[in-house]
């Protein structure tokens, strides 16, 4: 390793899983400070990855603008762009390439870099470990956010203990978050709600997150904001509509990174399994996260409290085989606010009622 000194690192998407990967930039940095880190991501988590220092350049796979193309058969115009991202990668010169999605697409990526020594799971889907030169195992049982990725660099000498997740924050998006707070008329303190997620299976209910509203305010005297992207606005109307008390619509309203400067200011965030969550974590703020068809163990020594109903298909990620998310329904408002109190207690500062 003491030869190498240009990394490529490749973890294209969800925002989740590219904020509990980025530590691996760190652990990289720490075991071998004078290898330069190149990170290809999509547009969509690409500000995750900038914020992070940790990372010298961020190189972005521009995913949506080619699937906007395909569609339109603009075939040709993808094929030349993919050579010329192509050519971007091999200009860089890597000689080490860490694919950490373990997909067919990021290792694709990987091999298009012209890495000679190319880096992933031994157990990576859709046939990706064939692109390999080097094959790493991540843990069965994860008990950090990090830890499966930074396992990944075990053949580059990298030790296994995962940096805590961070997220910087910038005073331009801090300033734009209190600005945003004073707009809604957000009394300090305040709860944030996360209601939303790209798979519809590890979804609550509306009816729960309007019951864990009302429940903030008269237990914890806490009034509540609903973030997420502007198509989860219909979502956060439901609730705010099936709640008996005022609750405050930010939805569409904040950048990712904009949303994790609200968050940092909150008492304590309600999530379902979202990038958001991680963004909590990121961020210092208590979490309850609410999970049903998706693993939580790697979240056993983060700051997060799970509220979980045990089923007898627990796990089964995009595959349920119940009719209709049952584990999540199971959760009442009454377990999760009995969560907030353990996470306030645990892991933030006293409000009314904890």
């Amino acid at each position: 390793m003491d030869r190498v000194s240009r990394v490529l690192i490749v973890r294209l998407s969800s925002i989740g899983d590219v904020l509990m990967s980025v530590p691996s930039a760190e652990a990289l940095k720490r075991a071998h400070p004078h290898v330069r880190i190149t990170w290809v991501v999509e547009e969509t988590s690409k500000p995750v990855v900038a914020a992070n220092p940790w990372v010298d350049e961020v190189i972005e796979l521009p995913k949506l603008r080619w699937i906007q193309l395909l569609r339109r058969w603009r075939w040709g115009t993808v094929a030349r762009e993919v050579v010329q991202f192509a050519r971007v990668l091999r200009s860089r010169r890597p000689q080490v390439a860490v694919d950490l999605q373990g997909l067919l697409r990021s290792a694709l990526v990987v091999w298009l870099s012209g890495a000679p020594a190319r880096v992933g799971d031994r157990k990576a889907l859709e046939g990706a470990a064939r692109f390999y030169t080097h094959l790493a195992d991540m843990p069965v049982h994860p008990t950090r956010a990090a830890q499966s990725y930074v396992a990944l660099l075990a053949p580059l000498g990298v030790p296994g203990n995962a940096p805590s997740l961070t997220l910087p924050i910038s005073s331009s998006d801090d300033a734009d978050a209190a600005a945003l707070i004073d707009e809604l008329d957000l009394r300090h303190p305040f709860a944030v709600l996360c209601p939303a997620t790209t798979h519809q299976a590890k979804f609550w209910t509306p009816e729960g997150f309007a019951g864990v509203a009302d429940g903030l305010q008269a237990r914890y005297g806490l009034a509540s904001v609903v973030l997420g992207a502007r198509r989860d606005t219909p979502l956060a109307e439901q609730i705010a509509s099936l709640a008996s008390v005022p609750v405050a619509i930010a939805t569409g309203r904040t950048s990712v990174l904009g949303a994790a400067a609200v968050i940092r200011r909150a008492a304590v965030v309600v999530s379902v399994d979202t990038g958001l969550l991680f963004a909590s974590v990121a961020v210092g703020t208590p979490v309850v996260g609410l999970f049903g068809p998706t693993r939580f163990d790697h979240l056993a020594e983060e700051p997060v409290i799970v509220v979980n109903e045990p089923s007898c298909c627990h796990p089964c990620f995009r595959s349920p085989t119940c009719g209709d998310r049952d584990c999540m329904r199971a959760i009442t408002p009454e377990r999760v606010l009995a969560a907030v109190g353990e996470a306030i207690r645990r892991y933030g500062r006293e409000v009314a009622g904890s």
